[in-house]
């Protein structure tokens, strides 16, 4: 069934295109760690085996991107510019510190 004529494609492929570029604009080790925890799905444990990183730094880096994604994506939630202050629903806060290494 065609949804053409509701509207809903060109706003999906235009916010799909906007989280694309988001995340190519990310320095290397945040957009491996994006793209391989949401896209391929793999938990943070084989992230960091995977990225030679501890778990910590992976959930730090994670947290981050989400957070930068969040604020990016504010005009498609409601119409306005981004604002670099506001905060995702939920709290995103964590310790900056990895003991890892």
């Amino acid at each position: 069934m065609a949804t053409g004529g509701f509207g809903f494609e060109p706003s999906r492929d235009l916010l799909s295109q906007v989280i694309v570029g988001v995340v190519q604009s990310w320095p290397e080790v945040q957009r491996r760690v994006f793209v391989e925890t949401h896209y391929h799905g793999r938990p943070v444990e084989e992230v960091s085996l995977l990225l030679a990183l501890c778990p910590s730094e992976v959930t730090q880096i994670l947290q981050h991107c989400e957070k930068k994604l969040f604020r990016a994506l504010k005009a498609f939630r409601d119409g306005t510019p981004s604002e670099a202050s506001e905060e995702p629903p939920h709290s995103l806060d964590y310790a900056v510190n990895c003991c890892c290494h």
